[in-house]
């Protein structure tokens, strides 16, 4: 059974990555199929693109990454589904 763990050695993004859509990633089972097959070939523990990366979603754009007032939060917003947000 495949699983996956806390990296305890994260300390979060740098702020130059926070505020890039394409540092962010789903934390489901893959669509795309390049990441379904690298998984079904359980070669995903090699790799850390194993799942699907918020930037290459369907329709492009699906998502924004806005910054707070103070520079120091990205807030991660969905396109299609208003209400749907994450912070960093």
């Amino acid at each position: 059974m495949n699983e996956v763990r806390r990296n305890e050695a994260f300390k979060g993004l740098k702020a130059a990555d926070a505020f890039n859509i394409s540092n962010y990633v789903h934390f489901r089972e893959p669509f795309l199929n390049k990441n379904i097959e690298l998984n079904q070939r359980n070669e995903g523990i090699y790799n850390h693109n194993f799942l699907d990366n918020a930037s290459e979603d369907f329709p492009k754009g699906a998502w924004s990454v806005l910054q707070d007032t103070f520079g120091k939060t990205a807030i991660i917003r969905s396109k299609l589904w208003p209400g749907f947000y994450a912070y960093h």
